[in-house]
């Protein structure tokens, strides 16, 4: 008998402890960062819509600077005479007639977009090579009236908007865990209990 209790009470302090690993909350890993993606040889794009609000993602070997843009999960749209109008559907629609804003393009190495220091493209992101390890910046907004949001304030993208990840999972109540370790103790020792009295 003794034999049985030990079995059940090492049986639940095992169970016990699974439950408190499985309820403790959840640590999810943020998306891929900035210097993350340098050391990766990876090109990380960060776009700074007119709200001020900003998402980033890294992107493998773009062929141009459009492609790290949508590689990395942004849309685009275009206007008609082939530019790009509209990032994410912003603004939208896209206006009918040039009023002064559009999408700024940036590249910078990754410390210097770190510490916000940003350099404005030379040529159309359809025409650029971005360099590994570097970092594309966009911005709406009138005529050289922005730059790129700092990259720490940036959200990665598809994540919700406070930027920690998928929230945690809810842990269970410590007095449910006890019971459910009871429960299956309680019900160890009637099943052994029962099969020794019929093995005697």
């Amino acid at each position: 008998m003794h034999n049985i209790h030990r079995t059940a009470a090492g049986f639940a302090a095992v169970l016990f402890t699974i439950s408190l690993a499985l309820s403790a909350p959840a640590v999810h890993a943020d998306p891929i960062g900035v210097q993350d993606c340098a050391a990766q040889g990876g090109v990380y794009v960060a776009v700074t819509a007119a709200d001020g609000t900003a998402q980033g993602g890294c992107a493998t070997k773009p062929a141009s600077g459009t492609d790290a843009l949508q590689a990395t999960g942004f849309t685009i749209t275009r206007d008609a005479s082939g530019m790009i109008c509209a990032i994410n559907n912003y603004p939208n629609p896209c206006p009918a007639t040039f009023d002064g804003h559009y999408w700024h393009y940036y590249q910078a190495s990754a410390d210097d977009a770190v510490a916000g220091h940003w350099t404005f493209a030379t040529a159309g992101s359809d025409d650029t090579k971005p360099q590994a390890g570097w970092v594309e910046g966009w911005c709406y907004s009138a005529d050289q009236d922005c730059a790129p949001a700092l990259i720490q304030s940036i959200t990665p993208l598809n994540t919700p908007s406070t930027g920690t990840g998928a929230a945690p999972s809810t842990p269970l109540p410590w007095w449910l865990l006890a019971g459910i370790a009871v429960a299956v103790s309680v019900a160890v020792v009637v099943i052994l209990f029962s099969r020794r009295r019929r093995n005697g």
